[in-house]
């Protein structure tokens, strides 16, 4: 998997970024804000990633952060949300925003500043994402997971898992093993619950 790229930034638009690295182009499809963060072309830009792989297709997502990254993926795991309109949620509103609205209930705001977003999925996304979003929040923000933490849930995305789920079983293993469990036992215990 693609965890992140660093290299030379050759192009830019708003819904796309090539960045050259080691002589290869690689097109990321990003969110509205991670185009805003992009420097010139010609300047070295790192980006997050998320490889989505579909039969039909391949695509390699940027995001400038991890708390967008974040929400993209549990986007994601709602139902019937795919990374078009997670990308769209991400372009229109920015991440302390739409979580704000996610935590209040605030339907309202989401259909009318989210662009892409109707009244029943904006409805969905409070009943599905509210109560992910909140112990986000308690936790200390999207930033909160460790980054052997984060691998594990991208490990059990990469199998099957939904993100929503795959975050909850490593909380779980997080809450058996300790926060400061190394990667490769935390791995072990997340892949064996999984």
């Amino acid at each position: 998997m693609i965890d992140s790229l660093e290299g030379t930034l050759t192009s830019k638009s708003p819904m796309a970024l090539t960045v050259e690295v080691g002589g290869v182009g690689f097109r990321l499809q990003v969110p509205l804000s991670t185009f805003a963060a992009a420097p010139e072309a010609g300047q070295r830009m790192r980006l997050l990633t998320h490889l989505h792989v579909r039969e039909d297709q391949v695509k390699l997502y940027g995001f400038a952060t991890e708390a967008e990254r974040r929400l993209f993926l549990m986007l994601m795991g709602v139902n019937r949300i795919g990374p078009a309109v997670a990308l769209q949620v991400l372009s229109s509103c920015p991440v302390k925003d739409f979580t704000r609205y996610i935590t209040a209930g605030d339907v309202s705001a989401l259909t009318t500043l989210v662009k892409g977003v109707g009244k029943k999925t904006a409805q969905r996304l409070v009943l599905e994402l509210r109560g992910e979003l909140a112990q986000l929040e308690a936790e200390g923000g999207p930033q909160a997971m460790s980054p052997a933490a984060s691998d594990a849930v991208k490990a059990l995305v990469s199998l099957g898992e939904s993100p929503s789920r795959a975050r909850k079983i490593v909380r779980r293993a997080l809450d058996e093993l300790g926060p400061d469990a190394d990667q490769e036992t935390l791995m072990r215990e997340v892949l064996s619950a999984g």
